[in-house]
């Protein structure tokens, strides 16, 4: 077991800088890049997705916010607050707890 465990480690240096292609298309390098509606990272900081998401929420309450200040109806004031809390919350299942 060991030996497989210290012939692995010898290779993690073995980093080919060759380009990469699929299909004829050169694959950039990219420090992160949005997966169905997240952003991943190469650090796996969840810093960038909040701002991110913070920015789509306003986006969206920004959408409804002419319509719920004029309305008196305090329900369809909150229902339309609610609309911007899925885009908040996407994925937020998916992100870590930690500090």
């Amino acid at each position: 077991m060991w030996e497989r465990w210290a012939a692995a480690e010898s290779h993690e240096d073995d980093v080919s800088d060759a380009p990469l292609s699929l299909n004829d298309t050169n694959i950039s390098e990219c420090a992160s890049y949005v997966y169905m509606g997240r952003e991943v990272n190469i650090a796996n900081d969840l810093a960038p997705e909040l701002g991110r998401r913070k920015q789509v929420a306003w986006e969206a309450f920004k959408s409804v916010e002419e319509v719920a200040k004029k309305t008196k109806n305090v329900r369809l004031r909150a229902h339309l607050f609610d609309t911007a809390l899925p885009a908040l919350t996407y994925a937020s299942e998916s992100w870590a707890i930690r500090k």
